[in-house]
């Protein structure tokens, strides 16, 4: 392609694009373009292209391709302030866990390196409106929010609709689009290879079935189950920590055995003392749980899910800053979580290294 068509067709969009800085409008059509520039039509297709992954543009398939006022704004005002809130939860608490701290500062990696200035402690309090007000009033570029709760998605779509990108990770609050988080369906499967290949085909899934990310990990643990000529009954599936004692006297009463145990990280405190009580009762033979959310290492040298909160937060940093800059996002939102078999041999491997 040459350079000097590349760079006219830029620069007529950059003055479309700065002559209408707050309106999206159409520019001339590839047919236009081509007898303006005299260039053929795959070349302007080339560098509409370009100005699309730059975030100029906006094409609309069967309409044309239009300004983006978002990159307006970015490209017009050089000292424009690009501030990045990060919201926890409810927002009542600042007490981090190692697996926040490590999506944070995979965030702060993008953003930071695309010049945007990251304050990772807001708290909110009050009301849902109140907590609007006090986001708005701060007036963010945009907010990164880890695991939202549901509570909450009125707060993010009011913010939403006044023009404040949000980003959420690590929980979907309710069908909102804008959320990174890991495939648990792609992680379920990758536990149920982890069973089969130690030969354990009844494991039990200590899980709150009432979270929808739970139902999707334990469809890929079925579907990995049942390609594996494995009939696993749905029963030992996704039981609730308020009944977990008393599920497994049901199942050790009706003579259902297991041969190893799944657990959620955030429950292995009260989940070990349980299953310590059930162990001394005879109600199942083995306790090796294999911890999701554990990060990088196991609960008492059990195998767990290796989930790369550092690689989480980076993912939400690029979707944040594609979403600050008004461009589309061409990668991928749900990274996938593998098992590691056996964290003393891994830590003593890179002890010998």
């Amino acid at each position: 392609m040459n350079c000097n068509f590349n760079a006219a067709i830029k620069q007529y969009a950059y003055n479309e694009l700065l002559s209408h800085p707050d309106d999206s409008v159409r520019i001339k059509s590839e047919r236009e373009l081509c007898t303006l520039y005299g260039i053929s039509r795959p070349t302007v297709r080339k560098a509409l292209a370009e100005l699309e992954q730059e975030g100029v543009l906006i094409i609309r398939h069967g309409s044309g391709a239009f300004t983006n006022p978002a990159a307006a704004k970015y490209r017009q005002n050089p000292n424009w302030r690009r501030t990045v809130g990060i919201l926890f939860g409810f927002g009542n608490s600042l007490v981090f866990d190692s697996y926040s701290w490590e999506v944070v500062h995979g965030a702060q990696q993008i953003l930071e390196q695309n010049g945007m200035v990251v304050l990772p402690l807001l708290q909110l309090a009050g009301t849902d409106d109140k907590a609007t007000e006090e986001i708005l009033r701060l007036q963010l570029d945009a907010v990164l929010w880890l695991h939202p709760d549901a509570g909450r998605l009125e707060v993010i779509q009011r913010l939403e609709a006044e023009g404040l990108p949000v980003v959420c990770v690590g929980r979907d609050p309710g069908n909102f689009p804008g959320t990174v988080m890991y495939n648990y369906r792609e992680c379920g499967r990758n536990l149920a290879r982890h069973f089969l290949k130690h030969g354990q085909r009844n494991p039990l899934l200590a899980a709150d079935g009432r979270q929808t990310v739970y139902q999707e990990l334990v469809r890929g643990f079925e579907e990995e189950m049942e390609k594996a000529g494995n009939v696993f009954e749905s029963r030992q599936l996704l039981l609730n920590l308020d009944s977990l004692e008393e599920d497994i006297r049901r199942l050790h009463e009706e003579n259902t055995e297991f041969d190893g145990i799944f657990v959620f990280a955030q429950l292995i405190w009260k989940v070990e003392e349980i299953f310590d009580r059930c162990c001394q009762k005879g109600f199942f033979r083995t306790k090796h749980p294999v911890v999701v959310y554990a990060l990088r290492y196991g609960w008492r040298e059990s195998a767990y899910l290796d989930i790369n909160s550092i690689c989480l937060g980076n993912l939400a940093g690029e979707y944040l800053e594609a979403r600050i800059r008004g461009i589309p996002y061409c990668g991928t939102l749900r990274p996938v979580a593998q098992v590691i078999e056996n964290c003393s041999k891994e830590k003593s491997t890179k002890r010998g290294e």
